[in-house]
């Protein structure tokens, strides 16, 4: 139409990403707003509370609970607010970041919908039909979020507009992604086990279970070990791969054995919860191969996530990155 002023294609593509920042960070900061009304959560439980019962404390199902989700929402937090800062400022690290949270998404994101589902049917106890309506858009986010990713940086429109470069940038760009996703996943695993303390410790060991302080010295050593795998996967050091494919194995096998020859009733004596929450959860109709299960279908990811990491991880190369970029991914300045 004469007169009708038609943006570029790359002006298009630089408001679509900028807005995609823009609810990234948005979403980010909601997720850190939560953090304080959670905290204030615990007065509800506390004795005396609205919701409160004896026995709520470090140790307890629901306390270990709200400080899972707390540590949930600092670590979407952590994640969506740079990646929506990126996106906004239109960096040319982009790519590579969210390439390495989609496969940080495959890994995880199985367990966390999993988790998310039996949240929501033993919270708010719904019916089939609302049941099944949960989980269909949560199963379908499953695949959809990576191949999402995965179509939006190959378009030539969406490297064009990310243009911009930073000093951090580099550094993020010089890794592959699944370098980069490794690393996120070691530390995801060790902010399992901290929450895993929170449970009197709980721990497997041959023939049984250990709880109390053996348990968190060596859940405290699990910390510690994901911690240096973590920053040497950053590092691009090989040995984050064999090494944590070997951990990561041991430890896994280990959970899924004391898991499958223990029963739902057995966990719940050896973790001693209050009364009232040991009514609640005897409840539920799981078996130990049912949570046998659950940590097995992880593990596997994992470990391919690890032997991925294994085949991209570069030989170093004096002055090459180890990630270059496409050809018609432009370099610039902010």
């Amino acid at each position: 139409m004469p007169g009708r002023c038609t943006p570029r294609p790359s002006a298009r593509w630089r408001f679509a990403l900028q807005a995609l920042g823009a609810g990234l960070l948005t979403a980010g900061v909601a997720l850190v707003a939560l953090v304080p009304l959670e905290l204030h959560i615990y007065t509800y439980f506390a004795p005396g509370g609205r919701f409160g019962y004896p026995g709520f404390a470090c140790g307890s199902f629901m306390f270990a609970n709200m400080a899972a989700q707390i540590l949930g929402y600092l670590i979407l937090a952590t994640l969506l607010n740079p990646l929506g800062y990126g996106y906004l400022r239109l960096q040319r690290w982009v790519p590579v970041a969210a390439g390495a949270l989609a496969q940080v998404w495959l890994v995880a994101g199985l367990p966390f919908l999993l988790a998310t589902l039996a949240v929501f049917a033993s919270s708010k106890n719904p019916s089939p039909a609302a049941g099944i309506a949960a989980a269909a858009p949560l199963a379908l986010a499953y695949p959809a979020l990576p191949l999402a990713v995965r179509w939006l940086h190959r378009r030539p429109g969406c490297l064009a507009a990310l243009s911009g470069d930073s000093l951090a940038g580099q550094w993020i760009v010089e890794r592959p992604p699944a370098a980069l996703a490794l690393g996120i996943l070691y530390a995801l695993l060790a902010s399992v086990c901290l929450v895993l303390i929170l449970l009197k410790g709980l721990f497997p060991a041959p023939g049984g279970w250990l709880t109390g302080l053996p348990a968190v010295g060596w859940l405290d050593s699990c910390v510690l070990g994901c911690g240096a795998l973590a920053l040497e996967a950053l590092a691009l050091k090989r040995r984050a791969t064999w090494a944590g494919l070997v951990a990561v194995s041991l430890l896994g096998g280990a959970w899924i054995a004391a898991l499958a020859g223990t029963s739902w009733r057995e966990l719940l004596s050896i973790l001693a919860f209050p009364a009232a929450e040991q009514q609640m959860l005897q409840g539920i109709p799981l078996a130990g191969w049912h949570l046998a299960l659950l940590v097995s279908l992880p593990l596997a990811l994992f470990l391919g996530a690890i032997v991925r990491a294994a085949l991209c991880m570069p030989r170093p190369r004096p002055g090459a990155p180890a990630n270059p970029l496409p050809e018609e991914y432009p370099a610039g300045k902010e």
